[in-house]
């Protein structure tokens, strides 16, 4: 005699993935420039079919063309699959980017909101040349900068600023006859 013993058991593929590389991050800040293209990766498992149809890349709700896609067998990930897409001029301010896989199965997806802060120059001084005004995006922190000199290294002259939408400032309370100031980004 004998008896035949089973045990139900469930058992997954690994799951499949569609990430982001680049942007890695949410609220990652890109700095604006004319005719530039900023490189968008992203990486997808190895059992995912490098078709560029089978992928939609919606940058603020729109779908980028396919056509521009660029599907690789390896990339920055290990052990996955690699997309590509060069992003051209992208609008300042906030953008949400998203990467959609369909092939019949249901969505996977990863997305990223970015900011792209317009070119650092400033647009006016007032009061004085006291004032300090500049071109700036929401999200993002500004310090500004300070010399007497342009042969002397400039000084931080505030703390983080933070944005105050598309136009920031900063009221510089030591004045002098001849001032040069600079505007960086800060964490």
């Amino acid at each position: 005699r004998y008896t035949t013993l089973t045990i139900p058991v469930t058992t997954a593929a690994p799951a499949n993935v569609v990430q982001i590389a680049n942007p890695a991050t949410d609220g990652s800040v890109l700095t604006f420039s004319n005719n530039v293209s900023y490189l968008i990766e992203a990486c997808f498992s190895q059992a995912l079919q490098s078709e560029s149809t089978n992928f939609n890349l919606l940058i603020n709700g729109t779908l980028q063309p396919q056509s521009a896609y660029i599907l690789r067998p390896s990339g920055i990930c290990a052990n996955m699959k690699a997309f590509y897409y060069n992003w051209n001029n992208p609008p300042v301010g906030t953008n949400v980017i998203q990467l959609i896989y369909t092939n019949g199965i249901a969505p996977i997806s990863d997305t990223r909101m970015v900011t792209v802060a317009p070119p650092l120059e400033i647009s006016g001084l007032a009061n004085n040349n006291q004032l300090v005004v500049w071109n700036s995006a929401p999200g993002v922190n500004y310090q500004v900068l300070a010399t007497t000199n342009l042969a002397q290294p400039f000084q931080p002259i505030s703390g983080t600023i933070p944005s105050a939408g598309a136009s920031t400032s900063f009221y510089d309370a030591n004045p002098a006859p001849q001032k040069f100031y600079e505007i960086k980004m800060v964490p």
